[in-house]
């Protein structure tokens, strides 16, 4: 009898979700750091807040998180 006879896989996907916007505070304070930058035509740092700015696309249009387990007979992690 092998031990891995009660064994089952699954899937878990899974996304961190909030109620608060986490990212709103950041996002305004860029804004309006860049708006300024731009005034005194400094455009290093205009181009640099665009960068910080759209870095953020990418995290807001992640994928939520998947992980495959292995379950016993009593539905237990065995292993990740």
């Amino acid at each position: 009898m092998s031990n891995f006879e009660n064994l089952k896989i699954v899937s878990v996907k899974y996304q961190m979700l909030s109620d608060k916007p986490i990212l709103k505070e950041y996002i305004e304070n860029i804004i309006e750091i860049k708006k300024e930058a731009k005034k005194e035509g400094n455009k290093p740092l205009v181009i640099g807040l665009k960068y910080l700015l759209n870095s953020l696309s990418g995290k807001l249009g992640e994928k939520a998180f998947e992980e495959d387990f292995i379950l016993n007979e009593l539905n237990q992690i065995v292993s990740k």
